[in-house]
């Protein structure tokens, strides 16, 4: 009798689990191609410029998609909106000017700076000129020695020192030692010493300037962070600019250069000039959007369903549509959106919650998952696992005769029930060919870490990412919506849905059973 009521029982999980799949299956086919395409045709049309994160493409489509979460009947947050206002800063966009008392220095023509994250005013009465700014014990080279920089401003050259024939002193065979090229570890040591700031003379200032000319007019944005206001402020000069300051010693930059190298001897010297840094940061912010099904039996826990809504704006007259990075997912998660209610309207509503999380600034450093993971609307704790589509709408040339495949990155980094579940749903639902191609840690692309999804997995979070590969139009004013495949981009996404469904319904949460493999 024990065994048959053992047999029944197993009997009534498998047709539970049957009836569970149909279901799903059912609800599932609301996600149809032509919804999706209505959608990527707003998303992807020239009215929203590109979706740049913080622009005002970037506002228009989050409104959209705001608003048919509220034309599906999904409720606002504790704030009133669909919407998570997250702050942002433009690291090159602010102003920075440096004075003495004889004379005011230009941004750009005299100097540059790449790394505009705090505000900062400091005076400063001297500055300490420390050669190229070099400690190595194992040479016997100590720029540092027997001057004191705290609290002072050091200004030091790029390079090493060198022979009257060129090579490097450094080296036996006078080929460049690290040192030649140790912007960072010169930075450090002049940190670790409590220097205020950093002048770093540049000896081709204009070569410099324009290989990165470009991104320093257009800015790099990031999320405001306190420890910023630790960071050593570096402005990269000119060697005219550093003369002005030398002349004070009775030294150039070449005068000083050509002692080095016959003397073979490092020397500071202390500069008696009042310098005045003064820095700007240029704010704003972005958002990102959220669409909540609420659960039943278990509504306290949540499965995020995630793609990224922006995209690379307008350079120029040309726009970046990204109709597949990533229109393809943000159009998907609406239609997804739609399934799940049309399941609850009918008393089939999942227990756990979804929570679809459309996100700004991936394209930017995923900063728009940074900043959720750090300040999540639904406890990290209680955060079941996310799926995260990322281009899903067109082929790669690996795939050209099969469209039928999606890619699938990271199921089984952190648990093996995920892994399972999603090679389940898809026997049943969907029968898609799936690529663990760029799964396997080896992978030079090491996609794992490239999308939103990473910010989920360093929360010991399961994750999947769907990815249907890189193709020429990748990152060009020509990823446009009449080559996106919206009979593939469905399928996928029915897979996502039904592997949610799975994640929502089933008695027992899944566990995270495996050691993380990313590395910081």
């Amino acid at each position: 009798m024990k065994k048959l009521i053992v047999t029944l029982q197993l009997l009534l999980v498998y047709f539970t689990a049957v009836a569970q799949d149909s279901t799903a299956v059912f609800f599932s086919n609301y996600i149809s191609p032509s919804l999706i395409k209505q959608h990527l045709e707003v998303l992807a049309s020239d009215s929203l410029e590109g979706r740049e994160t913080a622009a005002p493409g970037m506002v228009k489509a989050a409104n959209y998609v705001s608003s048919q979460y509220e034309e599906l009947g999904l409720p606002t947050l504790a704030n009133g909106t669909r919407f998570q206002e997250f702050p942002l800063v433009n690291l090159i966009a602010g102003m920075m000017t440096i004075d003495t008392r004889k004379k005011s220095y230009k941004q750009s023509g005299d100097f540059f700076f790449t790394d505009n994250s705090a505000e900062l005013q400091l005076e400063a009465t001297d500055i300490v000129f420390v050669g190229y700014g070099i400690v190595d014990s194992t040479i016997g080279w100590n720029d540092y020695s027997n001057v004191d920089v705290n609290g002072k401003v050091v200004m030091f050259l790029e390079g090493e020192p060198l022979k009257k024939d060129g090579s490097a002193q450094f080296t036996k065979s006078g080929a460049e030692s690290p040192w030649a090229s140790g912007r960072q570890k010169k930075i450090q040591l002049a940190k670790d010493r409590n220097a205020k700031a950093v002048l770093f003379v540049q000896k081709d200032y204009k070569k410099n300037y324009e290989r990165i000319s470009r991104w320093l007019v257009s800015g790099r944005l990031a999320l405001p962070d306190e420890e910023a206001k630790q960071i050593i402020p570096v402005a990269y000069i000119t060697p005219e600019m550093a003369n002005d300051f030398l002349q004070h010693a009775g030294y150039t930059v070449s005068s000083y250069e050509k002692r080095i190298t016959k003397k073979k001897k490092s020397f500071a010297l202390t500069l008696n000039q009042d310098i005045s840094i003064t820095s700007k940061i240029a704010k704003t912010s972005c958002r990102n959007v959220l669409g909540y099904v609420e659960g039943s039996s278990l509504k306290d826990e949540v499965i995020v369903i995630s793609a990224h809504l922006d995209h690379l704006g307008k350079r120029g007259d040309k726009i970046y549509y990204g109709a597949d990075d990533d229109g393809s997912g943000s159009a998907s998660l609406l239609a997804m959106a739609e399934a799940f209610v049309q399941a609850k309207k009918a008393g089939k509503g999942p227990q756990r919650s979804i929570l679809f999380l459309n996100f700004s600034g991936e394209e930017k450093g995923l900063l728009g998952s940074e900043f959720y993971t750090k300040n999540p609307v639904f406890p990290l704790e209680k955060t079941v696992a996310n799926l995260n589509i990322d281009m899903i709408g067109r082929l790669d040339s690996a795939h050209a005769s099969n469209p039928d495949y999606t890619y699938i990155i990271g199921s089984d980094k952190l648990s093996t029930q995920l892994h399972r579940i999603n090679e389940e749903a898809n026997k049943f639902c969907c029968n898609l060919e799936l690529d663990y191609k760029y799964n396997d840690p080896s992978d030079k692309m090491k996609l794992y870490y490239r999308s939103d999804h990473y910010n989920f997995a360093k929360n010991k979070i399961p994750v999947i990412f769907y990815f249907t590969g890189i193709h020429d139009d990748y990152h060009k004013p020509t990823d446009t919506i009449d080559k996106i495949d919206f009979d593939k981009t469905s399928k996928i996404a029915k897979l996502v849905f039904n592997t949610a469904w799975q994640l929502a319904n089933q008695p027992e949460r899944i566990v995270v059973d495996v050691e993380n493999d990313f590395k910081e």
